[in-house]
């Protein structure tokens, strides 16, 4: 038995056409579709503007003459110029048995086109719609080139990942180092990476000990040793590294998000969804609507003619012209107040889908936390605290670490004088060294300390502010950081990241909106857990590596509407996978890009005002809804009972226009709830 192929989405083939294309190639054809969408829109919308002028005429009582004629070539023009476009989508719909607006467009322009160029070459004026199929023509064409805007934003996304992947590496053979093209490099090659260079393979670490700065995986600057895993788009700070490759390189982190990220289910998704939707519903109900009354007329009163005009009145009446204007002004609007609130909707449909969340997916390093590490306290043993961070600063002012950059801002915020030591040396990630007034100091973690003989008591007493324990303040994911001198420990600084404004808050916000946090995070157990319970955050996700996350996305969005907030280029795919996607502006501009919500201000609450706006802009859809519903409906009773003619059709219009467009308005005054 032969059995039928699944059926293939535009989607499905749209996507398998990215991933077989260059970013460059994929970001010249998207060009020049944004290209050809801009000057399709622009061309009708100025064809288009006598209609208006003649539609908004009749409703205010300023009554303006156009003549037929010059109707007759405008609505013309805009159908068989830049309306081409829905004939083919609509072919092709139907062609997949896939229910489209465009599908709706054609129906409604055709039939609303058709019978008013035979009206008009028969001069029956009072069946002339020209303005129906120009105005549903041309708002359906500015949903298509804002539809072409959204894409090549994320093929900037997907460039910017595959920046990350240096072009060249340094290959070791025979004791020999050789510069090959990355596409050369297979699994069991030995890939050599100098300090300052960005790693370009996935693989195990052999030999060599350096920080790497794994801030764009969604971790910190961390010490990787023999034995561990390095992952390629990370940067390489101060050893060299020998790396055994055990991926090639279109399977690597880099490559595997770009393919996440391309088959990302927001990747192609637009407000006329919603449009098409409805369609698959709105449209048979219209045809077998137009069918019955051509029947009853024919078959009880034999008036066959009437009950064919009465039904292609009721087509025309039917089409989706309201709808298509009603969601993006109620799209702008909510665009221009989320502005104003510290929000940016980068695409409509986020406003329906942030108003449904159930689940908000949270990455520890720039979504909860800046990422940016503080000096929490400071400790001193022997010497003052003000020397210790003296000291502390004038090793740390040589090193680009994270920790070493938020000690030197903390004595410049303090007003410590500080210099820069000499003879600094540093030991692969774990410490540094340097001599001031003749001394020699260190500066580095608990473990090389007590490698160096130096003994790091377990308790220092309540003088330490926090807890005391230096063993519980691991565990409740502190950073602490010692200094000594080769004879003893002079002193110790207390190191923590910060949050996000009103993190809390916004949480405890959140739950009472029925939304289930969840932290994400490629940190260890203990630290991933102290900083949710400071949240109030029971959900945890721990030990996650980029893909890691964008599957966790993937897996909860399943079962309802998922949200990730995120940073960093390596949370590009898991954002993507959201079926909204939460950015902070101070976000690299990778995921900025990605999101479907950027925040401008730092806090926390904008999440819980992105999901209030969004739940008052699916209200005002739904109020829109039933306003066009009713007078369309209204009208097709009128039409199948021969009591419509054009100045009734013209009014209803009118009426369902100024009714939504006033409902709409009324969006502009909405404000925070706090």
């Amino acid at each position: 038995m032969e059995t039928s192929k699944p059926k293939k989405t535009d989607k499905d083939g749209i996507v398998e056409g990215l991933l077989s294309k260059s970013v460059d190639k994929l970001r010249a054809i998207l060009l020049k579709e944004l290209t050809q969408s801009f000057r399709s829109f622009i061309f009708a919308a100025v064809l288009t503007i006598p209609f208006l002028v003649l539609l908004f005429g009749s409703v205010f009582g300023y009554p303006i003459e156009i003549s037929l004629t010059t109707q007759a070539v405008l609505a013309t023009l805009v159908q068989f110029g830049p309306g081409l476009i829905f004939y083919r989508d609509a072919f092709h719909a139907m062609k997949n048995e896939m229910p489209r607006i465009s599908i709706l467009v054609i129906i409604s322009t055709s039939v609303a086109y058709g019978i008013s160029l035979i009206a008009y070459l028969n001069q029956w004026n009072l069946l002339i719609f020209f303005q129906v199929s120009t105005l549903i023509m041309t708002f359906s064409l500015l949903g298509r080139w804002l539809e072409a805007i959204i894409n090549v934003k994320m093929v900037s996304t997907i460039d910017a990942l595959k920046k990350l992947q240096p072009e060249h590496a340094q290959i070791e053979k025979n004791g020999i180092l050789e510069h090959v093209n990355i596409t050369s490099i297979k699994s069991g090659d030995i890939c050599v990476v100098m300090p300052g260079e960005r790693v370009p393979v996935d693989g195990v670490i052999i030999e060599g000990e350096s920080i790497v700065n794994e801030y764009v995986l969604g971790g910190n600057s961390i010490l990787k040793i023999p034995g561990t895993n390095i992952y390629s788009g990370t940067f390489n700070e101060s050893g060299l590294l020998k790396i055994k490759v055990d991926k090639q390189v279109n399977q690597n982190v880099i490559m595997k998000l770009i393919n996440l990220y391309l088959r990302s289910n927001n990747f192609y998704q637009f407000p006329q969804r919603i449009l098409d939707y409805i369609t698959s519903i709105y449209l048979p109900l219209i045809l077998i609507g137009s069918m019955l009354v051509s029947f009853v007329w024919w078959a009880f009163f034999n008036l066959a003619s009437t009950g064919i005009i009465n039904s292609i009145l009721i087509i025309s009446i039917a089409c989706p012209c309201t709808i298509v204007l009603s969601i993006p002004l109620v799209i702008w609007i909510a665009t221009k107040v989320g502005e104003r609130n510290g929000l940016r909707f980068n695409k409509g449909i986020a406003f329906e889908k942030t108003a449904k969340i159930k689940a908000i997916l949270l990455d520890k390093n720039g979504g909860l936390t800046i990422g940016d590490p503080l000096v929490k306290y400071i400790q001193g043993v022997t010497k003052p605290r003000s020397e210790i961070l003296s000291i502390a600063a004038s090793l740390a002012i040589q090193s680009a670490h994270p920790i070493s950059q938020a000690i030197v801002n903390k004595a410049r915020e303090s007003n410590i004088n500080f210099e820069p030591s000499k003879n600094f040396e540093r030991f692969a990630g774990r410490a540094i060294r340097g001599d001031i007034k003749d001394q020699t100091y260190f500066f580095g973690s608990l473990p090389f300390a007590e490698e160096m003989g130096m003994i790091i008591p377990d308790d220092l007493g309540p003088s330490l502010a926090i807890e005391g324990n230096l063993m519980y303040l691991e565990k409740k994911a502190k950073i602490i950081i010692a200094i000594w001198t080769p004879q003893e420990v002079i002193g110790f600084i207390l190191i923590v990241d910060s949050l996000h404004e009103k993190v809390s808050e916004a949480i405890l916000e959140l739950k009472e909106r029925g939304i289930c946090p969840i932290l994400l995070t490629g940190d260890q157990k203990e630290m991933s857990v102290q900083i949710a319970s400071q949240i109030h955050i029971e959900d945890v996700k721990f030990d996650l590596l980029p893909d890691g996350k964008a599957q966790v996305v993937i897996a909860e969005k399943k079962d309802r509407i998922t949200a990730m907030v995120g940073e960093g280029i390596y949370d590009a795919a898991a954002v993507a996978n959201a079926d909204v996607g939460f950015v902070f502006e101070s976000a690299e501009n990778i995921a900025s890009e990605g999101a479907d919500v950027t925040i401008f201000r730092n806090d926390f609450l904008s999440i819980v005002d992105a999901v209030d706006l969004s739940r008052a802009v699916m209200k005002k859809k739904c109020i829109n809804f039933f306003f066009m519903f009713f007078f369309t409906f209204l009208g097709m009773a009128l039409a199948a009972t021969g009591n419509m003619d054009l100045s009734i059709a013209s009014g209803t219009m009118a009426m369902t226009l100024v009714t939504v467009f006033a409902n709409s308005l009324l969006l502009y005054y909405w404000k925070p709830k706090r």
